[in-house]
């Protein structure tokens, strides 16, 4: 991952093909602005390890995002996938920048529906951390899970506790 300074930028069209397939697949990420629990980090780090995604495509604002970057960067490397191609997709709602927002690819900031849908859209499945339990309404992580579902896509659920719920077929 590149620091923010080096940061390269990409046209949306040219960023993020699906992957084949769970292992080395294009994973999408939704986390809480709230950030993870100590038993999410700890089950998002064993299923990043399992799923050795080659591409991470992220909403880059603050709290989980930024926990996922530094989980990603201690990730042990078998040499076959090496570290994932990291894309960073930030909403355009004048929020301000994080820290999180970074990556290997920064994308143009966009309306976050059209950010939300462009990141279901690239990835091949999605790992989703909410900050509570059950599903609640008008949470921007169950905004992901709800239209990666619609898409057909896999999602698993990293759960405050650290459990983790759904599998490549979910």
């Amino acid at each position: 991952m590149s620091d923010p300074d080096n940061v390269v930028r990409e046209d949306e069209t040219r960023a993020g093909a699906a992957g084949q397939g769970p292992t080395g697949a294009a994973v999408g990420f939704a986390g809480s602005r709230r950030g993870l629990t100590e038993a999410q980090r700890r089950a998002l780090r064993d299923l990043l390890a399992e799923l050795r995604p080659r591409e991470l495509h992220h909403g880059g604002e603050a709290g989980a995002n930024e926990e996922l970057l530094a989980i990603i960067g201690g990730l042990p490397s078998d040499g076959a996938v090496g570290p994932p191609r990291v894309f960073c997709r930030p909403a355009d709602g004048g929020e301000g920048a994080s820290p999180a927002a970074s990556g290997d690819v920064v994308l143009r900031p966009r309306p976050r529906r059209e950010r939300d849908l462009a990141l279901v859209a690239a990835c091949r499945l999605l790992v989703a951390c909410p900050p509570d339990a059950p599903e609640r309404r008008g949470s921007r992580v169950w905004v992901l899970v709800r239209r990666a579902r619609r898409a057909g896509k896999p999602v698993h659920i990293v759960w405050p506790d650290g459990r983790v719920e759904g599998c490549p077929q979910d």
